[in-house]
């Protein structure tokens, strides 16, 4: 489907049809998107078909697999972008309110030790998409 879009959206420049330019862009993005979802197992269906009902469902699922992922803030304006129902904004908080209530930030016992501590390497991903996010939310 890539493919015909990409030649299709070629086609149409070439023709003057901006109109339908714009339409097959459309549907690279979400075929990109689509590429993306299927490798999560996350269904998508429904928003690609621009039935948003289920849109919330989808981002939270998008950012709970993908919460260790450095370019998770970026992705997520990205995303917002394609699909857009849901303003930036409450994406933004999805993200913040999902990496702050992540089990996997949870304190860890070593009871070698007696010490607490976190998975240091997650901790710093979460908190810079965190302060990445609340920079950008009013």
């Amino acid at each position: 489907m890539a493919l015909n879009a990409r030649l299709g959206s070629r086609l149409c420049s070439k023709l003057g049809l901006f109109s339908e330019y714009k339409q097959f862009v459309e549907l690279q993005i979400k075929t990109a998107w689509g590429k993306q979802f299927q490798a999560l197992n996350i269904d998508f269906q429904d928003i690609f078909l621009g039935q948003n009902e289920d849109y919330e469902s989808v981002l939270k699922g998008f950012i709970e697999k993908t919460i260790d992922d450095k370019n998770l803030s970026a992705n997520l304006e990205k995303f917002t972008k394609a699909f857009g129902p849901i303003p930036l904004e409450r994406s933004l908080e999805l993200l913040v309110k999902i990496a702050l209530t992540n089990p996997a930030l949870d304190p860890i016992l070593d009871e070698a030790t007696d010490k607490v501590g976190v998975n240091e390497k997650l901790f710093t991903q979460v908190k810079s998409q965190v302060d990445h996010a609340l920079g950008k939310l009013p």
